[in-house]
């Protein structure tokens, strides 16, 4: 649990037990694939996400509360802080998008989760063990063999789960409880339970309250998303997600280009012509991309709490979706070692990450800022594509990474090519259902 010094929550991490290397954080598909009957981790899970809902809501570190950190209530200053400074709509509110501290600050609020979220009094081994081991699952949208599905352990009401073995080691018929990941329910508030991709205009009260959900329409939005309104001269606008990750991944050295839309945002089609791709691909294009493609089509099948960002925290898939954009920062950092924040630039690395709280060496307590945060693994967690090889050289250990982004991401290149979608050819030029090589060129050089 999150220890509290003076009057202030205190963002640590978990501790790593002396001598044990940093654990990972996985993929959830992989991570849920064991079945909650068998795992522990998984089963962990379920029950202290569960608790963490049962907190009282008028306490600071209840589910409600640490999630309004992102939206809403709003105007609210959490954990005796700086009230919030971004204007939302008519209230004021934490996050920080549109800015270039959008990716840095999203991180001390991950750790939170995490921490708060896990921690178990578990009294066998075993178990507690895996809980030392533990961290939250990211949810890598963009890989092939996802499909953009969103995984199956959000989706029932109820799920079976692990409870620890008989005397004799034996394994123990599974325990049937609530799923909280398929919701968060507000048992006191008209709209009680969480839609993905669900709530249209004229909806009875009675069929939306309780939560709507769609799955297929989210597969089909993060594989496809027509609706997204493509025009012929957007060089990439409704492209597959993997595509913008590949993309930004390779070819956005830049921080204030990487970082946030606030710096050059995505062009106006009407307006052209358009400022290079490399300059609105950024992190928190992808990142609001995927609230859209998780939370519903605002323009026509209605919408769930991922579409709007005063909410969006109070679905759970919302932290499993941001350790991805985690891992993505994480990625890119490794492969760009030297690029941060200019000496120059607004928001600066030093600007405090408010509301989130740190002791620091020096003992003393104060708010995170991007230079604390830029090393992640300073806070007891790495990411499980990021591990490294004993013996492995800063060199070989960045290729690696780079061959593990381009192979893992951009297989859709040749369907671009191919399919001219890009308008990458010009003239008289056809392209037809003829078979073309796609070919991949890394090069390496010393900058």
């Amino acid at each position: 649990m999150q220890s509290e010094s003076k009057e202030y929550v205190l963002i640590q991490g978990i501790e790593v037990p002396k001598g044990q290397p940093i654990p990972s954080r996985q993929e959830f598909t992989k991570w849920a694939t064991e079945t909650p009957e068998t795992s522990i981790q998984v089963s962990l899970f379920i029950r202290a996400l569960q608790k963490f809902y049962d907190v009282p809501y008028e306490k600071t570190l209840s589910f409600f509360q640490v999630a309004g950190i992102h939206g809403y209530p709003g105007d609210l200053a959490w954990d005796d802080s700086a009230p919030p400074a971004h204007q939302r709509g008519s209230k004021m509110i934490y996050c920080t998008h549109n800015l270039i501290t959008f990716p840095t600050w999203h991180r001390p609020y991950m750790l939170l989760f995490e921490d708060l979220e896990f921690h178990s009094e578990a009294d066998k081994k075993a178990w507690t063990d895996e809980a030392a081991k533990w961290r939250l699952p990211y949810w890598d949208w963009a890989i092939p063999s996802s499909k953009g599905s969103v995984p199956d352990l959000f989706k029932p009401a109820s799920v079976n789960i692990r409870v620890p073995s008989a005397a004799d080691g034996s394994l123990q018929k599974p325990e049937n409880v609530s799923n909280p990941l398929y919701k968060y329910q507000l048992k006191w508030a008209k709209c009680s339970g969480t839609s993905r991709w669900g709530i249209k205009d004229g909806v009875p009260e009675e069929e939306w309250s309780n939560g709507i959900n769609n799955y297929n329409s989210i597969t089909d939005a993060i594989n496809l998303h027509n609706w997204y309104g493509v025009n012929p001269d957007d060089d990439l606008l409704g492209r597959p997600a993997s595509d913008l990750v590949y993309r930004l991944l390779r070819s956005v050295p830049e921080w204030k280009n990487f970082s946030s839309t606030g710096t050059n945002p995505v062009p106006d089609p009407d307006k052209l012509p358009h400022i290079p791709w490399e300059q609105w691909v950024s992190l928190e294009y992808l990142h609001n991309n995927l609230h859209g493609f998780i939370g519903g089509n605002v323009w026509a099948d209605g919408i769930g709490h991922m579409q709007n960002v005063p909410s969006a925290a109070f679905d759970p898939i919302f932290y499993m979706h941001h350790a991805n954009i985690d891992r993505l920062l994480a990625l890119w950092q490794t492969v760009n070692p030297d690029s941060w924040f200019e000496s120059d630039a607004s928001p600066s690395a030093t600007d405090k990450l408010t509301p989130f709280h740190h002791k620091f060496a020096s003992g003393k307590v104060d708010y995170f800022n991007s230079d604390n945060v830029r090393d992640w693994t300073n806070f007891g967690y790495t990411y499980d594509v990021l591990e490294r090889k004993p013996d492995e050289t800063d060199e070989e250990y960045i290729k690696r990474i780079n061959v593990y982004i381009s192979t893992t991401y951009s297989s859709n290149t040749g369907d671009v090519l191919l399919g001219d979608q890009g308008k990458l050819f010009t003239g008289d030029l056809k392209v037809t259902d003829h078979t073309y090589d796609d070919y991949l060129i890394d090069v390496l050089y010393d900058r």
